[in-house]
């Protein structure tokens, strides 16, 4: 299975998961809790992303513009990795203790990515053992 059709099923999977726990959570729990869901996914989901596109531009080669290298700046993408997880710390710290959301429900939305990664590999494992084309 290559990185492309791997990043858009999980991209896919991400959504479907924050909008099938949001709406249980929705019927079920209280506001709190289904916004801790919300709040929670979309920022695991946004970390996801740009964590994404830092490690592309990390492992990228150098680049030859014009006759000029131009190099990667290593040490820019971990201090934006590094600031990226003291933002969404602040944040997560806030929405708790400001009571704006439910700890559990925040958990559970920050595990969306954990879960899409679990339903990868299980859709992965189910398709090599059926003898489907990975």
């Amino acid at each position: 299975m290559e990185w492309e059709n791997i990043s858009e099923y999980l991209k896919t999977f991400n959504w479907l998961i924050l909008l099938l726990l949001s709406l249980i959570s929705f019927c079920v729990m209280n506001e709190r809790f289904t916004l801790g869901i919300i709040l929670g996914g979309m920022m695991s989901i946004a970390n996801f992303r740009l964590l994404q596109k830092n490690i592309r531009k990390g492992f990228l080669f150098n680049k030859v513009i014009n006759g000029n290298v131009l190099k990667i700046n290593r040490a820019g993408i971990i201090f934006k990795f590094y600031l990226r997880l003291t933002v969404l710390g602040i944040l997560i710290y806030f929405l708790i203790t400001r009571q704006v959301v439910n700890p559990i429900g925040l958990t559970i939305g920050l595990s969306i990515i954990v879960m899409s990664i679990i339903c990868l590999g299980i859709n992965l494992i189910r398709k090599r053992s059926s003898g489907e084309a990975v």
